[in-house]
């Protein structure tokens, strides 16, 4: 009697195990899936920006900077939930895609949003002393006047 009880103790054993591996698949599954959904959504929502851009670029729409900022926010922000979603899925084959994707933003980013390099002068500037070439530190129109 001792050994069925151990032999039944066995397979309740494997089955619960079998049944625990199953759902380690499942979830697994679940996760790349869903992963895969966001991947072709964030995929949409870029093409759908592009040609959104691409639209109002051939000149029957007027934008502004504005526009041109924001769209440039939502493309890089979903690149970067693209390019975490193919590592997701690939075990981390394409970190490498990050540098190029820096590389990308930092030079669009200095064309879209250039920095100012204000020059170091005093804090007063008289009028008299004002030419073109003090436009960096007195701004345009004053270095005009």
């Amino acid at each position: 009697m001792k050994r069925l009880w151990s032999i039944l103790d066995f397979f309740s054993k494997k089955r619960r195990d079998k049944a625990l591996a199953y759902q380690d698949e499942r979830d697994l599954f679940v996760q790349y899936y869903n992963a895969f959904r966001e991947l072709l959504d964030s995929n949409h929502r870029v093409l759908e920006t592009m040609a959104d851009m691409q639209e109002k670029a051939e000149g029957t729409y007027a934008f502004d900077k504005g526009y041109l900022v924001n769209s440039f926010r939502t493309l890089i922000d979903t690149m970067e939930q693209i390019i975490g979603k193919l590592n997701l899925l690939s075990g981390n084959r394409h970190q490498t895609l990050m540098v190029p994707y820096q590389n990308c933003v930092n030079a669009i980013q200095q064309i879209i949003e250039p920095s100012v390099q204000i020059p170091e002068t005093t804090n007063i500037i008289p009028l008299e002393q004002l030419s073109t070439a003090d436009i960096g530190s007195a701004g345009g129109k004053m270095a005009n006047l």
